[in-house]
């Protein structure tokens, strides 16, 4: 009876993060869901423990990487190889070493994540290292598989309500505007998209995080030459890639730097990008010292939707 009724809130998690992935299509949310998934099924039905934390290993690893990928826009493709170990182990290894696999496993994406300077990834992390250990505990102790329930509900939370934010902020941005994937010409975004979005402006950041670019001749780290086109090209493509926003508040630069129409095909490029990733690049501020001839080829190559 205890099993079931801790077996509840896990299914309760593993729903708002199918959910989370349905809406935002992030794919961390649904691998997060399976794990969730399997680590209840695990406490409701005894004689398949080990087998569902292998499966929690494996689909928590998928998921760990996916979301570092999500953060970082940057592809971490060879560490999903490593997913499958403990599944073989499970399969292949006496009961003992399968433990010690599962458990350095599941450490490792713990390590992963506190390894990040964002606080709610470190918190993240830690209580992983925990789960690792209580879960790994519990093939042989029951009070230990009680309490993973308890750690595994409270990394759903964290997952839930602070992760997410950026797939959050395009959820209510979406109930806003009529969010379309391309290219979108907005006068003004809520605060909150300039705070996870990835940002390419004519104004220097509040914070350097790294995803905001200033467009400038000046050097320095975060800043971009307002002619280096594809390098801002190359940086948003693997941030559409992850499903991220991104936006652009420096046409009217970008134009008198490089002529209209190279950015012309700058922007059909980062249209058909996002149309392929179903994600959306906001260009900021107003067409109106564009010329109508202008403006027809916005049209013409993004699409009258669009402009």
């Amino acid at each position: 009876m205890e099993q079931l009724i801790l077996m509840v809130p896990l299914l309760v998690v593993y729903v708002l993060l199918f959910y989370h992935y349905h809406k935002s299509r992030s794919n961390y949310a649904i691998y997060y869901a399976l794990a969730f998934l399997s680590l209840g099924v695990g406490l409701a039905i005894e004689s398949t423990y080990l087998a569902s934390i292998s499966f929690l290993s494996f689909f928590y690893w998928l998921a760990t990487i996916r979301l570092l990928e999500h953060l970082e826009f940057e592809e971490k493709q060879e560490l999903l190889y490593a997913s499958p170990v403990p599944l073989a182990a499970y399969i292949f290894f006496p009961r003992l070493l399968a433990v010690i696999i599962i458990f350095v496993a599941l450490s490792l994406t713990g390590f992963m994540m506190l390894m990040k300077k964002e606080k709610n990834i470190k918190i993240l992390g830690a209580l992983t290292l925990i789960l690792a250990l209580v879960s790994a505990l519990g093939e042989y102790k029951s009070f230990f598989r009680y309490l993973s329930a308890v750690i595994g509900i409270s990394i759903g939370y964290v997952i839930v309500a602070g992760i997410s934010e950026v797939d959050l902020v395009k959820i209510k941005l979406s109930e806003e505007f009529e969010i379309k994937p391309g290219i979108m010409f907005l006068e003004s975004v809520p605060r909150d998209l300039l705070k996870v979005a990835l940002v390419f402006s004519r104004r220097p950041p509040e914070k350097n995080d790294g995803k905001w670019f200033w467009i400038t001749k000046l050097e320095g780290k975060n800043n971009i030459g307002p002619t280096d086109l594809h390098k801002i090209l190359d940086l948003a493509v693997k941030h559409i890639k992850k499903g991220g926003i991104v936006i652009i508040d420096c046409l009217e630069y970008l134009i008198l730097e490089n002529g209209f129409e190279r950015v012309l095909k700058f922007l059909a490029q980062l249209r058909d990008y996002a149309i392929m990733y179903n994600s959306t690049v906001i260009i900021l501020g107003s067409l109106d010292k564009l010329s109508e001839r202008e403006r027809a080829m916005l049209r013409s190559s993004l699409g009258d939707n669009n402009v």
